[in-house]
């Protein structure tokens, strides 16, 4: 733009020295060339103007589209941030939950832990040793509420440690039923 003012500014002078160059040639006089000098004048005034004018609109022009490139910038910096801020608080959120399961799902297995090995214990009690002992029935409300589930398998643990199974089966020959082979030799 500021090179078509300086071109029009250009060509106006170049207006006027043409037309002093007239004025002394065909000698019209002083009014003559002093119309065209001030219209010229004029023109010029005109065109540094609206020069400056246009100078001043591309600025404000300018000024606009970067508060409004600013505007934009921080709208999206805080769509981002709040996108982190649900991002963070579903995780916590997941892990919340997530603990939560473990602990029930781990409370539930000691529970059937301690269920099964009391159950295993009872039915080893029932089976008579032989050695003239007397058998003993535990009951499942058997101690106090405060007593740890840890102790209560420890307690299991030591009992059982002691059991062994003394006999073993003592197998026979095999049985032959009818025209069939016997199990494990091969014809």
């Amino acid at each position: 733009m500021k090179r078509e003012g300086n071109h029009e500014a250009a060509m106006i002078v170049h207006e006027k020295n043409e037309i002093g160059e007239e004025g002394e040639t065909t000698g019209s006089g002083a009014s003559g060339g002093g119309d065209q000098y001030a219209s010229i004048a004029t023109r010029l005034a005109t065109t540094l103007t609206s020069e400056k004018e246009e100078a001043k609109q591309r600025e404000e022009e300018r000024r606009i589209r970067e508060e409004e490139e600013q505007a934009i910038r921080e709208v999206k910096v805080a769509k981002k941030r709040e996108r982190r801020r649900r991002e963070a608080e579903g995780r916590a959120e997941l892990k919340k939950d997530l603990g939560l399961q473990l602990a029930t799902q781990v409370h539930d297995m000691e529970d059937k832990f301690v269920q099964r090995m009391k159950w295993v214990v009872a039915e080893l009690q029932k089976l008579p040793s032989g050695k003239g002992k007397e058998v003993q029935q535990f009951s499942d409300t058997e101690g106090s509420s405060s007593e740890s589930e840890a102790s209560i398998t420890q307690e299991l643990s030591e009992r059982t440690a002691g059991l062994v199974i003394s006999e073993k089966r003592k197998r026979g020959p095999d049985k032959v039923v009818g025209d069939s082979p016997p199990y494990g030799v091969s014809s």
